[in-house]
């Protein structure tokens, strides 16, 4: 592997510098390097060099349909235009839209991504081969296919959790309450125990979603995970759209991270997420893109 100099970047919490890298690590900062030292040097006056952007919320694959739904509240953009087409993708048109995915990430600076989607084996792969780090875990829903989908879940984690040199961890990935009813919850609850695993779930994504929830249960989406015990358990829950203050104090007190996902949320007529108020309470907050088909973009 070359070596590599940059000349004169904009280093976070360094100022201008070179930087010199070798066998794909850094191994110097400083002013006046030595250029023939180095098999190629990179003028980066007009750079900046900061550390690897992460994408706390996505599904890789969804390039493939960037652009073909648009103008559509959240159910009818995914029972009328995703789903059908969701269920004629075949293992090797995840791996080529992942693939596509991820260099759109990298190229915009992101060096971590999660994921939750169908043949994450092949999003694994992906991201083996591109040395991205990956947190990936395989979709699950309520229906006849959820006791395979639950067993390639764990196959899923046995084959991938901790490969390429760490790169690459696996969560298992309850799609929403709305998809995933308590008595479903279960037994992912217990897997995840089991293998040691966290967990990742769309959370309170519309007012819609609320709604049910609190005509079925009484409660809201929270208040409802937190009496399966779905918190006690590592989570990170993407979009936190529609939550009230109580909502709040239990994902504060349960360390539970959330994933903002502004663009999905406008693109998709979601809402916006109260983040000053999730700061405030002390909840981690990071920012995630969603699916290229509900953004449209990955950076």
């Amino acid at each position: 592997m070359e070596s590599i100099l940059l000349k004169g970047t904009w280093v976070a919490g360094a100022g201008i510098a070179d930087v010199g890298v070798r066998d794909g690590k850094i191994v110097l900062v400083g002013t006046a390097v030595a250029e023939d030292c180095y098999d190629r040097v990179i003028p980066a006056a007009d750079c900046a060099l900061i550390p690897g952007l992460v994408n706390c919320h996505g599904h890789a694959a969804m390039t493939l349909f960037r652009g073909i739904a648009d103008d559509l509240p959240l159910m009818p953009w995914l029972e009328e235009r995703i789903w059908p087409l969701e269920a004629r993708l075949t293992a090797d048109c995840v791996y080529w839209g992942s693939m596509l995915a991820i260099a759109e990430m990298i190229r915009g600076g992101t060096t971590t991504f999660t994921d939750m989607y169908f043949f994450e084996e092949q999003t694994a792969r992906a991201a083996a081969e591109t040395g991205i780090r990956a947190v990936l875990s395989r979709g699950l829903a309520a229906g006849p296919n959820f006791s395979k989908a639950l067993a390639e879940s764990r196959q899923l984690a046995e084959d991938w959790h901790g490969a390429a040199g760490g790169r690459i961890t696996i969560q298992l990935g309850p799609h929403a309450l709305y998809t995933c009813p308590p008595a479903t919850l279960a037994p992912v609850l217990d897997l995840a125990a089991e293998l040691g695993l966290a967990l990742q779930i769309h959370l309170a994504e519309t007012r819609g979603e609320v709604e049910e929830s609190l005509t079925r249960y009484g409660k809201s989406p929270v208040a409802v995970l937190e009496e399966a015990g779905f918190f006690q358990l590592p989570v990170l829950a993407a979009h936190g759209v529609h939550i009230s203050q109580e909502d709040i104090g239990i994902l504060a007190r349960r360390d539970v991270r959330v994933s903002h996902n502004p663009a999905s949320n406008l693109k998709l007529g979601s809402g916006i997420a109260p983040v000053p108020d999730l700061l405030s309470q002390g909840v981690t907050v990071g920012l995630g893109t969603d699916g290229a088909a509900s953004n449209n973009n990955l950076d």
